[in-house]
């Protein structure tokens, strides 16, 4: 059974996984300042994901 922790490593790691699929659409779609949130967004989950991981170890 999982943690707690582990589970919201892996919820972390989906919504990872989402915003970085949707990067290209968001590029083709919308305008640089777009492209620019998304990266804010994927930076910020990121960090989270890297501080959950070390927790684990």
């Amino acid at each position: 059974m999982k943690s707690a922790t582990q589970l919201e490593l892996s919820n972390i790691a989906r919504a990872l996984h989402d915003l970085f699929q949707a990067l290209p659409a968001i590029r083709q779609h919308n305008g640089p300042d777009a492209v620019k949130k998304q990266m804010k967004l994927i930076a910020h989950f990121q960090r989270q994901h890297d501080r959950l991981a070390a927790q684990l170890r």
